[in-house]
């Protein structure tokens, strides 16, 4: 048996199967023991997992609650059970958190601000803690940054109290391309390209997303950078789609993902695309969206207007059998500079799950973002950008539709292309040289 380093993952979201980081990290750390990985998280989350089951929760409630009980000894944060399977992650959430949290969304910079103060008081170091980390005894941190100082602070002086070395993995870049508004923001980022400058100088390796947040991050921090991506399993050879079982009389369209970030915007417009080419090519077209995120109602009278369907939420074995019926796979990314700013040098995690189910993708978003710039750059899908006129647009998606051959050579190229990129097994090999070197 290969004896693998003990992993303390410290991030802001638990482990998942399905949920974005969550299912990142769950993918890395496959080939490690139950034993061999325990998770300190922040967010009030329920973890799924189903193999490990070593998990510390601190809820920014946790310490709210320490302070206004004056009690110190009062333990803050909790061993947490894991489940195999997590349908609401937020299950456990009470009603009021979730309205408080929805209300600061909208002031995202007090909220940044109001959780570093909150953790500043050092009252998530309780003696619980300590001792379920002292009981784990970590070789190493492996820690998800993002844009709270506040996690940063608290990996770095476990790292320190414990005496083992640190890495860092960066999903989305909060630094390079963020344009703050306001001096609050201002304030906030400085505060935030000061920590990761000082944190990368003492990581022992930095993980980021994608090559091209790699190249530049690269020449902003003087370091080296390691891409990893979000894996997934491929089957060896490309799978056989037997679209005659879906039963149905339209062609499918199938969005999986997140509705924030301006998201919900472009799949309207999206939808409005599909309309057009529906009426030009005499068939119907039905996009379906599947979210964690519940759309509010009119968004959901919105949908309607565009054929367009919300399927509810899906696990990821449920994602792979939904895509195997499936005619496209779509991608959206907003168009609005603001949101654009936060996803340029991201790579979605989604992608590498539409490559493997050999299914025809459609990528949605401005040109000059690395996971729009991927699908173009490698002639792995059709790009819908803000180059092209409606009309273009509307071509574009014309072709695909009446022309089964060329989806099918796109579905094709994207999966050789994501089998040699995105395998899991290559991937973990990488991670599995590098966290376990014992030097």
């Amino acid at each position: 048996m290969v004896k693998r380093k003990r992993i303390l993952i410290i991030s802001h979201n638990s482990l998942s199967l399905h949920s974005n980081n969550g299912k990142t990290l769950t993918s890395i750390f496959d080939s490690w023991g139950p034993n061999e990985v325990a998770q300190l998280y922040f967010q009030d989350e329920v973890p799924e997992s189903r193999r490990f089951k070593n998990f510390f929760r601190v809820r920014d409630l946790d310490i709210i609650q320490t302070i206004l009980l004056f009690s110190r000894s009062r333990a803050c944060g909790h061993v947490v059970e894991s489940l195999e399977s997590v349908k609401d992650h937020y299950s456990e959430a009470s009603t009021v958190k979730i309205v408080v949290v929805n209300l600061l969304r909208r002031t995202n910079a007090v909220k940044l601000l109001l959780r570093d103060v909150i953790y500043r008081t050092k009252i998530w170091r309780s003696d619980a803690l300590l001792k379920w980390i002292q009981s784990f005894a970590p070789d190493s941190i492996f820690f998800v940054g993002g844009n709270s100082i506040f996690s940063f602070v608290i990996s770095n002086e476990i790292a320190k109290t414990f005496l083992v070395p640190m890495d860092i993995y960066i999903t989305d870049d909060y630094v390079l391309n963020v344009r703050p508004r306001g001096i609050l923001s201002k304030f906030l980022h400085a505060r935030l390209l000061r920590i990761y400058h000082s944190s990368f100088a003492l990581a022992r390796h930095v993980f980021v997303i994608g090559e091209e947040m790699g190249a530049e991050f690269g020449k902003v921090f003087g370091r080296e950078f390691v891409p990893i991506m979000n894996s997934v399993q491929f089957p060896f050879d490309f799978p056989f789609r037997d679209i005659s079982i879906r039963g149905c009389d339209h062609l499918d369209v199938v969005y999986a993902g997140g509705l924030h970030l301006g998201r919900d915007r472009s799949l309207l417009e999206f939808g409005e695309l599909l309309l057009s080419v529906s009426k030009i090519s005499a068939v119907r077209i039905r996009l379906t969206v599947y979210s964690m995120q519940e759309p509010s109602k009119r968004l959901l009278r919105e949908f309607g207007k565009f054929d367009i369907v919300f399927g509810g939420s899906l696990n990821s074995d449920e994602l792979k059998m939904r895509l195997i019926k499936a005619d496209f796979a779509l991608h959206v990314e907003s168009f609005e500079r603001r949101y654009a700013q936060l996803t340029k040098l991201s790579i979605s995690t989604k992608l590498p799950e539409y490559f493997a189910a050999g299914v025809c993708l459609i990528a949605f978003g401005p040109a000059d973002l690395a996971s729009i710039r991927m699908v173009i750059d490698n002639n792995i899908g059709v790009a819908l950008t803000e180059v092209d006129s409606f009309e273009k647009k509307i071509e574009k998606l014309r072709v695909i539709v009446e022309s089964p051959e060329i989806k099918s050579q796109l579905a094709r190229s994207g999966f050789e292309f994501a089998k040699n990129k995105f395998d899991a097994e290559v991937n973990r090999e990488k991670m599995e040289v590098l966290l376990n070197n014992w030097e």
